[in-house]
């Protein structure tokens, strides 16, 4: 894994093939995942993935333009945020659309070193730290919306 301060990290991800098949749905349809990361790449593969799993996937290559989106009422089930963006970080892009009427989970997902303590002091509801197998994350997904 590779990382610069307050740009982001870059690193792989283990992402075994589950096929589609857990059928993420509700008597309303599927589930919204909003993912929010700097790197482009992160999020074309998790938008990918998570349509694998019959997510609906929106997303945003920068906090400022993903709490905008929110605020305007973009209303996802989930949100998966990075934390070290520039201009605004995950932290305080969370903060924001809480602000707005954001009351669903969301879940750091990030390569920062002290994942844990950010997550906590933010208000996350769950973190994974990058690199990760897609597994995982689809298990802080599935905690979190089992108690949403």
């Amino acid at each position: 894994m590779a990382g610069r301060p307050a740009v982001g990290s870059s690193g792989a991800l283990l992402a075994p093939w589950t096929g589609g098949i857990r059928g993420r749905q509700t008597m309303d349809g599927t589930r919204h995942v909003l993912v929010v990361d700097d790197e482009d790449d992160f999020v074309d593969m998790m938008r990918v993935l998570l349509e694998l799993e019959r997510f609906q996937v929106s997303s945003s290559s920068s906090a400022p333009s993903a709490v905008r989106r929110v605020c305007d009422g973009l209303a996802p089930d989930i949100v998966l945020l990075d934390f070290r963006m520039p201009v605004l970080d995950g932290g305080d892009a969370l903060r924001r659309m809480r602000s707005c009427g954001l009351s669903s989970p969301a879940i750091l997902v990030s390569g920062t070193r002290d994942i844990r303590d950010q997550a906590v002091l933010h208000g996350f509801d769950a973190w994974v730290q990058k690199p990760f197998d897609f597994g995982t994350l689809l298990g802080a997904i599935d905690h979190c919306l089992g108690s949403a």
